[in-house]
């Protein structure tokens, strides 16, 4: 059986993105960082946004570097969420 991880990216990280996974009333995981990090398969690499504090807050609830993509995506990422 083939055991690939994906590498995945999130384009535009704002509240589904990642913020709600803070959210005391919502289960977890409950946003698109959420669910990669809980997925065994697949591996958050890069995120970017065209909104400055929204991609700093996202990068800062990050455990870890999380490289930000500015312009072209690696193109080794086979799953994108926007």
């Amino acid at each position: 059986m083939n055991r690939r991880v994906w590498r995945a990216a999130i384009i535009g990280t704002g509240r589904i993105a990642s913020r709600l996974e803070k959210d005391a009333r919502r289960q977890r995981p409950h946003t698109h960082a959420g669910w990669y990090r809980a997925t065994p398969r697949t591996c958050l690499v890069a995120g970017t946004d065209v909104d400055a504090a929204a991609l700093a807050a996202f990068q800062s609830n990050r455990s870890g570097h999380l490289p930000v993509a500015r312009g072209q995506l690696d193109p080794r990422i086979r799953v994108v969420s926007l």
